[in-house]
């Protein structure tokens, strides 16, 4: 980055001129920044894109920090990022849960909704990687907890929630090139077998 780089005024809807100083520090600084957030969080891209996400708020938010106080100003950033992150995902696991236990009603019995399942998966599952299959259905088919499930495979629950998301992904999208409009409808009525 040079030092003319200067994208218009608040006033001009351009954003603040970047902080030459704040980038230095931040270059000079990023092996202890990725330190810091090793010690926190097992997950490499996360951690990157913790720090990418943290320099852009201390560019927004860098107006008149002495040189002396930009290390501390960075890591208080990243720190509160980091915290961003967890409470995040706190939320989305709060929302799987309360959509889980809706699933099983009341009497934590099964219900309609949860007996139904799309004929195709069965076919489906074994053509995704071998880890993702194996993901699935330990949590989602055999409903073991990610703790279990994490301890099994030897991986941290951060790296499992990273690939049973990515797992659920790989198989909506089997779902969705074998099933097509079938899986708009959550597979409730399949009709994809019935057509074979």
């Amino acid at each position: 980055m040079t030092a003319n780089l200067k994208n218009g005024s608040k006033e001009d809807g351009g954003l603040k001129p970047i902080n030459q100083k704040l980038v230095e520090v931040y270059v000079t600084n990023h092996k202890r920044f990725r330190s810091y957030l090793k010690k926190h969080i097992n997950n490499e891209a996360i951690a990157e894109d913790i720090l990418q996400t943290s320099m852009r708020k201390a560019i927004e938010n860098n107006s008149a920090i002495s040189s002396e106080a930009l290390v501390p100003f960075l890591f208080k950033i990243i720190k509160n990022t980091l915290v961003d992150f967890y409470r995040s995902r706190a939320t989305e696991e709060k929302k799987y849960l309360d959509f889980e236990s809706e699933l099983k009603g009341s009497t934590g019995t099964p219900s309609e909704l949860e007996k139904v399942v799309c004929e195709c998966l069965a076919d489906l599952l074994p053509t995704l990687h071998d880890d993702y299959a194996k993901v699935i259905n330990l949590i989602d088919l055999k409903n073991e907890t990610t703790s279990t499930v994490a301890r099994k495979l030897g991986i941290t629950e951060n790296n499992l929630g990273v690939k049973l998301h990515r797992a659920r992904s790989a198989l909506k999208k089997s779902l969705e090139r074998t099933c097509g409009a079938c899986t708009k409808h959550g597979c409730l009525d399949c009709s994809c077998k019935k057509m074979d």
